[in-house]
């Protein structure tokens, strides 16, 4: 990953690109998965008004983080400090713009919450949800030592039921670390 991306705090003034970035990540990587006249309508609204809401009136717990280059957004991650006792910290969301996929900014916007979580949190866990028939994005945590710890029958944001896998890191300074070969 080239190192001029610029990693900072989300401001309201930035909706609009994250809940573009987002809806456009739904697109393409939930294509298979979720009902096509929901991402063909709905999805964009729907994106714009949590995104609206979340940087308008954010929790305290909240922290979003923007990775930019030349001002143009390529990804950004949103977590939740000490969300459960046992699992610790939420990552809600984490996306990458489809030409920065393969770059490493995942890795580095992990890396980016890794230390927010441990500046900022009582726990020093990680844990995010992901759909089970996500196997690309399960594969990437796990390559990324993130531990499939439970499975739930969960409602997908077109309405749909399907299952999700918690992905969990008991320590988040493991996310600090090199991805294992």
């Amino acid at each position: 990953m080239a190192g001029d991306i610029e990693f900072r705090a989300a401001t309201l003034a930035d909706v609009p690109a994250i809940a573009a970035l987002h809806a456009a990540s739904w697109k393409d990587v939930y294509r298979s998965f979720l009902d096509p006249a929901f991402l063909a309508g709905p999805v964009d609204e729907q994106r714009l008004q949590v995104w609206q809401e979340r940087l308008a009136n954010p929790l305290a717990s909240q922290h979003v983080i923007l990775a930019c280059r030349d001002g143009d957004l390529l990804g950004f991650v949103c977590a939740y400090r000490d969300r459960e006792p046992i699992w610790g910290s939420y990552i809600d969301n984490l996306h990458v713009s489809p030409q920065a996929r393969g770059t490493g900014l995942g890795t580095a916007l992990l890396h980016e919450t890794a230390g927010w979580a441990l500046a900022n949190c009582r726990s020093r866990s990680l844990y995010l949800w992901v759909f089970k028939v996500n196997y690309q994005a399960r594969r990437f945590y796990e390559s990324r030592r993130g531990r499939e710890v439970e499975v739930i029958d969960d409602e997908a944001p077109d309405g749909s039921m399907t299952r999700s896998v918690r992905i969990h890191w008991p320590d988040a300074r493991t996310l600090l670390q090199p991805p294992p070969d």
